[in-house]
């Protein structure tokens, strides 16, 4: 890292041409946080510490509406924070964020749950390592076909958004764990959802969802599926090949049977349904027991 302004200034060789490079770029950063009541901690005030800072995390779920102000948006000269792993901006008022943003090549976690975005910006598109990412809880409609590009995701929460489909791109993201849709409008999944193999946890309840694809049952490493509130008539005969399914959540649907299939989920251990209005459910859960004698089951 460097401690000299030699080294500062070939750092700033390497930064994006669009940032100002003169000696002031650690001088706006500073009035950016100083403009923010930003503490020491996290933008600390000296140059050579800025530089090595790997976490930002300023999440204001918990502060008084006067206790700071919201954060509005992130300086240009954020750039220069090479050495950042984590950037999380909860709960403030970010609409977008700085080109220069791409430059962070070895940023892995970026949480910028309950801001005022309504459109996810381009530039995390070059982003290309990130882990996690959570878009929660803003306003957006539309999830970009690049997603595509983030190939190294495990962790994509997009919970609390508009959007009333997702993109047969998602499918590229072989590499995600955790997947939350949570309080949308998707009244469809793509086919292509099954080439999530390393899916554990997907949650897609209260949503617009009728049906489930056939191919879910390929999500073989699936543990958890959460699809409740959603307008569910029928869960596909497939379902009873998800041997690692350990949970299911379909509560407040429109479920009148279950498939028969389901008595193969050997490894079920919850099985959530009630508001359903299901025919002969003390048959169902006999069939069930017979197999899973360990399930815990909500049916009414």
């Amino acid at each position: 890292m460097p401690d000299s302004a030699e080294g500062t200034t070939n750092m700033a060789d390497n930064i994006d041409s669009n940032i100002n490079t003169n000696a002031n770029w650690a001088r706006r950063i500073f009035d950016w946080a100083d403009e923010f009541d930003i503490s020491d901690k996290n933008i600390p005030r000296d140059e050579n510490a800025l530089l090595t800072i790997t976490e930002i995390n300023i999440n204001q779920l918990n502060q008084s509406p006067n206790e700071h102000p919201k954060i509005t948006y992130l300086p240009d000269e954020i750039g220069y924070l090479q050495q950042l792993n984590t950037i999380n901006i909860s709960h403030n008022n970010l609409t977008t964020l700085p080109n220069s943003i791409k430059n962070l090549s070895k940023l892995e976690n970026l949480c910028l749950w309950g801001n005022q975005i309504h459109e996810i910006p381009c530039v995390i598109k070059h982003l290309t390592n990130l882990k996690t990412l959570n878009l929660a809880n803003n306003r957006i409609k539309q999830l970009p076909k690049w997603i595509a590009k983030l190939s190294h995701l495990t962790q994509l929460n997009i919970a609390f958004n508009q959007l009333a489909y997702l993109p047969d791109e998602i499918a590229q993201l072989t590499k995600l764990h955790y997947l939350d849709c949570y309080h949308n409008q998707i009244s469809k999944l793509p086919k292509s959802i099954d080439n999530l193999q390393s899916l554990t946890k997907l949650n897609l309840q209260n949503n617009q969802l009728q049906l489930l694809p056939k191919t879910i049952a390929n999500l073989q490493q699936l543990e958890k599926l959460f699809i409740s509130h959603n307008q569910l008539t029928t869960l596909p005969n497939t379902m009873g090949y998800l041997s690692n399914l350990k949970m299911i959540d379909a509560r407040s649907n429109c479920l009148h049977q279950l498939p028969t299939t389901m008595a193969n989920l050997a490894n079920l251990k919850i099985l959530a349904i009630a508001n359903n209005p299901l025919h002969q459910p003390a048959h169902l859960l006999h069939n069930l027991h017979n197999n899973t004698p360990n399930l815990q089951c909500d049916i009414k």
